[in-house]
């Protein structure tokens, strides 16, 4: 059997679409609607029979008179109905009429009309045969119009068709599907980690396609009508679950700058899952379509067949991990179903689709003891993706990540829907022969991308991508949060001095000054994160601790903190000073510097071993401040290898029992010791400098600087080597040393 005029689908829109091409060649933005729809008339078939009787008119052929008429309260024509809005409940409803007169023949190009005939089967179908048919068909037209036939000869007669369009289009949310299950319980919170967590939640749209009606009917005067309609209530979901994941190095340290990840993998969730989040459960479907539909066929005047009609439901769904990424495809299922099938006419259902993804957009953020944000392209399920850069700005603390704005991305979203009219061109009914109604009957009601779901239902869209807020009862995750601790970091401190010597004694470095000489001292440190810093300075010289103290406030929201603070300070008397840095954050975490800072008299003279052992005793009149003593022993303690390394001599007891040997009998040893001793405090006291020129061979030629005689000689008392010889001869050249500077022998 031939089959005419059929072609399309069904799916989300109009039965009335019709077929036909845009003239402009661009696609009018419909609810639901076809991807083009032929502009040539009220309806696109009445457009096609203007199109061909324009075309014959042109070529000079005869053409038969048309007339058209196309009523609705809502607009002008099908298309501009199709391209308003509209809400749920509403929709719209038209008829359009469209007559064809025939003169004869001739205006359809023929010589004469087809013969009346049915095959035997159609004969059976019909209850009539041949000659019955083309007697009932001459006596309705002369029934209709009496004298008919004395004007014309069968198969020469005028012959006037009409077709009638209708059609209603109702919007509704969706169709009502099982109830879901009453143990299925919501999908667990996610619990917060310190690196890693991770949570699942939907992509995807439930939405109710227009509750569709439609009928064509095509009929000659009075004598036969042909009228073929349909019924249809449908819903389309799409759903597509993913796990996502973040994890971030923990802790992070204030003012530092780190790179999370965030990795998302497709599910197949099942219905109690969907359910848990507020979706139909729909069997645990990624994708589902559910027809409610009803087709029928109707033959009435010298046919009459009745009202025959048809409405398999239909369902198809499909279950998969979700995809993305380049290439994929996202399986919907195809549909091809034969609403019904009346053997001379009937109604078919198709939809097929072209569904593809290549990525998941997100975008990121970090708030609270961090601050950072982006935007997050996920290409592939096995590619993480960086959050970068995460400052930590202040801790201890917490920073909250958070990945939402989640789309999924459609290389192509396709849904071609269309029905399928078609009649047997061998039935008796003469169907305006020369109406190409293989084109003129086919109803292809669109092809639809994701926008044109989505546009209609969801104004937040973004072009051809889907969130997870475009399911309204949606109740599931919509972003993935992490909190992550951040731990403080302790102030840098550090001392720039400028006044005095810096030399390195003993492996310490030293500064060396004199008694009155001013210090400037800088200190410069660095907190990372948004703390505020008090900086204080210890001179070394006892109570009050600290002696002076800056408060300095972080500049900005952010940090860092860099504090800079300057002093100038001489101290008051000889000694050894262990000046100190101290720099507090906000969160009492501290960073500390020091710097040893030695101080000597200036201007006295040498005094020899008498002198020193009266003080050390502490025994007659005429004796040092004590305090003075102990800071001249402090001294030697740093520029000495031997006191009180090898020695006790940082009490002056201990020094006493040093310089204290009788009549010069002690050994060579405890006589070196003794001079060594007398030459550094003599040091300490101001009569010579660290550096000063020396005269050690007695030649009147200052010649060796002071601290490499003494180094020479406490190696030469440290080698266990040396002969009494040799420790004679260095007792004997550190004395000369502090003779030079008394211009007196020994006391």
């Amino acid at each position: 059997m031939r089959r005419s005029c059929a072609g399309g689908i069904v799916v989300m829109v109009l039965f009335a679409a019709g077929c036909g091409e845009d003239p402009a060649g661009e696609r009018a933005p419909q609810p639901f609607g076809p991807g083009s729809l032929h502009q040539g008339g009220p309806t696109p078939l009445q457009g096609r029979i203007a199109h061909l009787m324009a075309d014959r008119d042109a070529r000079g052929v005869r053409t038969p008179k048309v007339s058209f008429e196309f009523n609705s309260p809502q607009g002008s024509s099908l298309s501009e109905l199709q391209k308003k809005r509209y809400g749920p409940g509403e929709g719209y409803a038209y008829t359009a009429r469209t007559v064809i007169h025939y003169e004869g023949p001739a205006d359809a190009g023929l010589e004469e009309w087809p013969a009346l005939t049915l095959s035997a089967k159609q004969s059976a179908k019909f209850g009539v045969d041949g000659a019955e048919l083309r007697r009932r068909y001459v006596s309705k037209r002369e029934a209709s119009s009496p004298g008919f036939w004395d004007r014309y000869a069968l198969g020469f007669e005028p012959r006037t068709y009409t077709v009638t369009e209708s059609g209603t289009a109702v919007y509704r949310t969706r169709l009502s599907s099982a109830p879901a299950d009453a143990s299925a319980s919501a999908t667990p919170a996610a619990v917060a980690a310190a690196a890693t967590n991770q949570d699942e939640l939907a992509f995807g749209f439930s939405v109710g396609i227009p509750a569709i009606t439609a009928s064509r009917t095509i009929g000659i005067e009075d004598v036969e009508e042909l009228t073929l309609s349909f019924e249809a209530d449908w819903d389309v979901g799409l759903r597509l679950p993913v796990l996502g994941r973040l994890d971030s190095p923990a802790p992070m340290a204030e003012g530092s700058t780190y790179s999370a990840t965030s990795t998302v993998q497709g599910r197949n969730w099942s219905g109690s899952q969907y359910s848990g989040v507020g979706l139909p459960a729909e069997g645990g479907h990624e994708v589902y379509f559910r027809w409610i539909e009803q087709g029928c066929v109707e033959f009435s005047g010298i046919i009459d067949s009745g009202k025959q009609c048809a409405g398999p439901d239909v369902y198809r769904f499909q279950d998969f991990v979700t995809p993305f990424g380049p290439g994929d495809d996202v399986p919907l299922p195809p549909i091809d179903v034969a609403i019904i099938d009346y053997g001379v006419a009937g109604i078919d259902l198709r939809v097929n689709s072209s569904v593809g993804s290549d990525k998941i957009t997100a975008d990121w953020s970090v708030v609270g003891a961090a601050l950072g944000s982006g935007h997050l392209s996920y290409n592939s399920p096995a590619s993480p993706q960086a959050l970068s850069s995460v400052r930590a700005i202040d801790g201890p603390g917490h920073a909250l990540f958070s990945v939402d704005g989640f789309l999924y991305h459609f290389t192509r979203f396709e849904i071609s829907p269309s029905l399928r009219l078609w009649v047997d061109l061998e039935i008796p009914i003469p169907l305006a022969p020369d109406i190409d109604w293989q084109d003129s009957f086919s109803i292809p009601l669109g092809t639809y991308d994701l926008s044109d779901f989505i546009d209609h239902d969801f104004l937040d869209s973004h072009g051809a991508s889907v969130g997870v807020h475009h399911n309204p009862s949606y109740t599931g995750a919509t972003r993935l949060t992490m909190d992550v601790d951040v731990v403080n970091v302790a102030p840098t401190a550090h001392i720039a001095l400028a006044g005095g010597q810096k030399v390195d004694i003993n492996g310490v470095s030293t500064i060396l000054g004199n008694f009155g000489t001013n210090f400037t001292l800088t200190g410069v440190s660095h907190d990372p994160g948004r703390d505020g810093l008090t900086l204080s300075w210890d001179w070394g010289d006892g109570l009050p601790t600290p002696d002076e103290s800056a408060v300095y406030p972080v500049q900005g929201p952010t940090g860092p903190n860099d504090a800079t603070d300057v002093r100038i300070h001489a101290f008051n008397r000889a000694c050894l000073y262990d000046v100190r840095l101290k720099s507090v954050d906000d969160d009492a975490a501290f960073g500390e510097d020091h710097v040893s800072i030695l101080v000597t008299e200036t201007g006295r003279a040498a005094r020899m071993e008498g002198f020193w052992q009266h003080q050390l005793g502490r025994s007659g009149g005429d004796l040092l401040n004590p305090a003075i003593v102990n800071c001249y022993l402090a001294i030697v303690g740093r520029v000495s290898a031997i006191f009180s390394e090898v020695r006790a001599a940082s009490s002056m007891d201990a020094a006493f029992a040093v310089v204290n040997v009788r009549q010069n009998t002690g050994s060579e040893l405890e006589q070196l010791d003794r001079e060594i001793l007398v030459a550094w405090l003599n040091f300490a006291s101001g009569a010579m400098g660290y550096s000063q020129l020396l005269d050690t061979n007695g030649d009147k030629t200052n010649d060796t600087p002071l601290y490499q005689v003494m180094r020479t000689a406490e190696a030469v008392r440290l080698d266990p080597s040396s002969t009494p010889t040799a420790l004679r001869g260095q007792t004997q050249i550190v004395h000369k040393v502090s003779e030079q500077f008394t211009g007196s022998v020994r006391d």
